[in-house]
């Protein structure tokens, strides 16, 4: 049997806590995607840091290469003990001529952490 998917949106700055293991949403390292309405030649990607916990020790830190296209190209990342955490999006998508401030974005997950 396949354990159940949890969907959920994570802060920047926000940390994620299952079964002793955590995840930290540290910072948006780039966001080189296109923005909204702007006709690019490369659809561009964003960079984020993670950090991750084990029962409170931080055991890692991690940069997640987000995609513009994140219907298609989630991003798996397998954390401490075979938990996986499926990056899907990095938002809010850039518009054209409005700077995302920092405490604004959140990271959408879908996350299989093991039981």
């Amino acid at each position: 049997m396949r354990s159940p998917k949890i969907i959920t949106k994570l802060g920047y700055g926000k940390t994620l806590n299952k079964d002793g293991i955590s995840v930290k949403f540290v910072k948006v390292i780039s966001d080189s995607r296109c923005p909204k309405g702007v006709n690019c030649i490369w659809a561009g990607e964003a960079e984020v840091l993670i950090d991750v916990f084990k029962n409170g020790v931080k055991r890692e830190q991690r940069i997640i290469k987000v995609s513009s296209s994140y219907l298609s190209n989630a991003s798996l990342v397998t954390v401490l003990d075979d938990s996986e955490l499926h990056v899907m999006n990095l938002a809010p998508y850039p518009e054209y001529d409005i700077k995302i401030k920092p405490e604004e974005y959140y990271l959408q997950l879908v996350t299989k952490l093991v039981e």
